[in-house]
């Protein structure tokens, strides 16, 4: 399950917005081991797709069954980060499985 908080959703809003899009999914992925977010006006026959607080989100196939399908996207706002956050319990097991060497647990 895809959980968005209510600022999160805002920003992304605003974000989709600046970029001009009027129609839009969120895509998640994953890169180097580490959970994205992108902008797309298009869907991919493979994806998962769910909606949350008026947000199309997609993930292909790969990344749905890493993530397991939970993932919460949340924004902060600090003094040493201002962003997107995307968690997912997945990825903490995901990475207690690996090795080390690629970069993604440390």
């Amino acid at each position: 399950m895809v959980k968005i908080s209510r600022t999160a959703a805002k920003m992304i809003k605003e974000a989709a917005k600046e970029a001009s899009l009027d129609n839009f999914y969120l895509r998640i992925y994953i890169e180097n081991f580490i959970p994205r977010l992108d902008l797309e006006e298009t869907k991919r026959s493979t994806d998962k797709q769910w909606k949350k607080r008026g947000i199309k989100i997609l993930i292909d196939k790969k990344t749905n069954e890493i993530l397991k399908g939970k993932v919460d996207i949340d924004w902060q706002e600090s003094l040493k980060e201002t962003g997107f956050t995307v968690n997912s319990p997945a990825l903490q097991s995901f990475c207690s499985s690996c090795p080390g060497d690629v970069g993604c647990c440390s």
